[in-house]
């Protein structure tokens, strides 16, 4: 079975839309994400770690989500890995299903690669 593919924003990134010209951002939710791959370093080897930019469209995300599910981060993997764990909210396009919020990520995480569960 491929690996789940975790797609994360790169690190900086301006947006002109809501800053002044060069001022650089993060995504928080992102960065959430990166923070259980530096607690958890075991987790790189498990999934596909992908970077993409802050501009949209992210072709590779709507290739595989289509344009309504471009968000970061976002947790991909197949049908056999999903279904035990349906009830955390995966959702489906074609042959791909999802997470694409960091709560429920990382509580997927958790659960298939027995690291820790976030504090409540």
């Amino acid at each position: 079975m491929p690996k789940p593919q975790l797609f994360l924003l790169k690190a900086r990134f301006a947006d002109p839309s809501v800053g002044k010209q060069g001022q650089w951002y993060h995504c928080p939710h992102c960065a959430r994400i990166e923070g259980l791959l530096s607690y958890f370093p075991e987790l790189r080897k498990a999934l596909d770690v992908h970077y993409v930019d802050f501009e949209k469209p992210r072709a590779v995300l709507v290739a595989m989500l289509g344009e309504a599910h471009q968000s970061c981060p976002v947790l991909i993997t197949e049908e056999a890995a999903a279904l035990p764990y349906m009830a955390l909210g995966f959702r489906q396009h074609q042959t791909h299903y999802f997470l694409d919020r960091p709560e429920t990520i990382a509580a997927y995480l958790a659960e298939v690669y027995q690291i820790s569960q976030e504090h409540p």
